[in-house]
């Protein structure tokens, strides 16, 4: 069972404790998160709470929890969405930070989701999800506060402004047509759910030696702990495929550069197109990865990857050894 955070009165981490109760025994303050959800026509996803926790069959925020020894904040949200409702792969946007609420320290996070998403919910923790208006929330929290947690009573009012103020303001993915031709735009879990055809751009990454970086990717995400290309993502509306290969690799890794090389052009996987790019860096090159996206990097030698594919093909996304078989040695010549 892992252990919780504890923390002082200025959310400064003083130590763990093995449970809520443990914390509040010994006066010490806990960090939490909730995370709101919001689908394509701004309504709001509430859990039930199940019979087996606290409040039981009280509605609450759809997600919420401890941060356990060695957690973010953000780490703890993304782990969070994965436990109680079995989905990952969208973006977390933090409302605010740190805010103190009696015996703990708050996180409080929104995101945009698809309402097709199918969640396969933990039923220990969930009794049942529903879907509501913010306004049909405000009726429910005015009309039936008994059957509400009290951090719902609490949160939503006092935030409830700043959480709505987020909707709408993430950028849309870019929509081909099998000739990547743009076609339009759509958010990215909607694009995802019809199987649009989207446009994305990846980055290889190596150094003077020749030495190919490789990402393992982080827990919260798709196909969690793999080894992937280094860097990598969907294009978004308004940006170039370029520009996007330039954003992640800055975003993921920490690595800001300009001089990308296009090495393929327009290649197909799955439901996407998209370029990938190659850059030059130096062996001692720092790397600075994002943790909610990337577990891990890796340096490689071309025949470490071969052999790696071969004996251990299951370590590495399907993506991977289907471009790296298809592309390598332009890849590696580049």
């Amino acid at each position: 069972m892992p252990r919780i955070i504890t923390v002082n009165e200025r959310d400064e981490v003083v130590g763990s404790a093995t449970s809520r109760e443990e914390a509040v025994e010994q006066g010490l303050f806990r960090r939490i998160i909730r995370v709101f959800l919001f689908d394509e026509n701004g309504r709001m996803l509430i859990q039930k709470r199940s019979m087996t926790v606290d409040s039981p069959l009280h509605f609450d925020q759809a997600v919420g929890g401890h941060v356990d020894e060695g957690e973010s904040y953000d780490e703890a949200a993304y782990r969070e969405l994965t436990e109680e409702l079995g989905v990952s792969g969208f973006l977390l946007t933090r409302v605010t930070t740190g805010l103190k609420e009696r015996d703990v320290f708050c996180s409080i996070y929104m995101a945009e989701i698809y309402s097709g998403l199918t969640f396969n919910f933990d039923t220990q923790e969930v009794e049942s999800l529903h879907w509501f208006s913010p306004t049909e929330l405000d009726v429910l929290l005015q009309d039936n506060a008994t059957l509400c947690t009290d951090g719902l009573l609490t949160i939503w009012p006092l935030f409830k402004d700043a959480i709505l103020s987020h909707i709408g303001k993430h950028r849309r993915v870019t929509i081909v047509n099998e000739k990547n031709e743009i076609v339009g735009y759509e958010p990215y879990m909607v694009a995802r759910e019809k199987r649009l055809l989207r446009s994305f751009a990846v980055v290889f990454v190596c150094d003077t030696t020749g030495r190919h970086l490789l990402q393992r990717r982080s827990r919260f995400v798709s196909t969690p702990l793999l080894y992937d290309i280094a860097a990598g993502g969907h294009t978004e509306e308004g940006m170039t495929p370029r520009e996007t290969a330039e954003k992640e690799l800055a975003e993921e890794l920490g690595i800001h550069a300009k001089n990308l090389k296009l090495v393929v052009e327009a290649f197909r996987v799955e439901t996407s197109i998209g370029d990938a790019y190659s850059v030059t860096v130096s062996a001692d090159t720092q790397i600075m990865f994002d943790p909610t996206e990337v577990a891990s990097v890796h340096w490689f030698t071309t025949e470490e990857i071969d052999t790696l594919i071969l004996e251990q093909p299951e370590q590495f996304t399907h993506h991977f050894v289907s471009f790296w078989n298809t592309f390598r040695d332009t890849i590696t010549t580049s």
